[in-house]
């Protein structure tokens, strides 16, 4: 129990013992922890998201993303099915109900995708689609 600053612990034979958290002490950790932020803002003043040095490491960052997500031997997106465990837990589902829910929603994506553009391929900036094109465009394929 804590009791302003005292707090009171049971032993294992009962008997509480008294024990005090001098407020001190914590008002001179905030101190420095708020002293550290003040720093940690003057050295990146000047210094924004869209600067180099912010810019180049999250190019990285991104490029690695993207590969990881296709050296997958098992594809993109497939470790949905792999999760196992939980049934019986409040927020339990079905893996490979789910990995079949996420492979027809990606498939109707394509084709709401296809529909919109006209286009199967996601090159539509390659062959000079704009966004005032979208819906308005008939299909470059045949059924």
């Amino acid at each position: 129990m804590d009791f302003g600053g005292v707090t009171c612990r049971s032993e294992t034979i009962g008997v509480p013992e008294a024990s005090f958290h001098d407020p001190n002490e914590i008002d001179a950790e905030l101190e420095a922890i708020v002293e550290g932020e003040r720093k940690v803002e003057e050295a990146l003043k000047g210094d924004t998201p869209a600067s180099e040095s912010h810019f180049w490491p999250l190019i990285g960052i991104l490029d690695a993303m993207t590969h990881s997500k296709s050296a997958s031997s098992r594809g993109r997106n497939t470790w949905q099915g792999r999760a196992v465990g939980g049934e019986g837990e409040p927020f339990y589902r079905d893996s490979a109900g789910f990995e079949t829910a996420i492979r027809m929603t990606i498939e109707h994506s394509w084709k709401v995708f296809a529909e919109k553009w006209g286009h199967r391929d996601c090159d539509i900036r390659v062959i000079g689609l704009m966004p005032e094109d979208a819906w308005r465009i008939e299909h470059d394929w045949k059924e």
